[in-house]
């Protein structure tokens, strides 16, 4: 699996593959075998021994997707794994990146940029951008001309 370094796209990777992550059908962590009188057996390991038990051939489709469940949900928990140490390992860069301002997800808005051809006259009431953007300069009742969201 290849990790991108954005922090944004680890945690929507991270983020959807734990929407996958639950079971479908009850997992089976053993692998299956042939007998030979034509029978099925799986084998697993019990408190550190391995053991095996018979499987009937009507049964065989149930434990092949048993199986195969426990396989799709341990290549999930793996990739979960890591992503989650990649966004630990992401987490100075991107505060550098930062320049170490705290990041807020509730207060965000999109900048001045993401809008073209909307503007305030100067000493209208505060648009959306400066009256939530974190730390602006810009009083929150005062709105001085720059592009946003309103059109007073």
């Amino acid at each position: 699996m290849r990790i991108p370094r954005h922090p944004t796209l680890l945690r929507r990777l991270r983020d959807a593959r734990v929407r996958q992550f639950a079971a479908r059908c009850p997992p089976l962590a053993a692998s299956l075998g042939r007998q030979a009188g034509g029978g099925f057996h799986v084998t697993l390991k019990v408190q550190g021994k391995t053991r095996t038990v018979y499987v009937p051939k009507d049964l065989k489709k149930e434990v092949e997707a048993s199986i195969q469940e426990h396989r799709r949900l341990k290549r999930l928990l793996r990739e979960i794994t890591q992503l989650q140490l990649a966004l630990i390992r992401s987490h100075r860069t991107c505060k550098a990146r930062r320049g170490g301002r705290a990041w807020n997800w509730a207060g965000w808005s999109p900048g001045p940029s993401a809008i073209s051809g909307l503007t305030c006259a100067p000493g209208s009431t505060a648009c959306a951008i400066h009256a939530t953007r974190i730390g602006s300069p810009i009083p929150p009742d005062v709105c001085r001309g720059r592009a946003c969201w309103s059109s007073s």
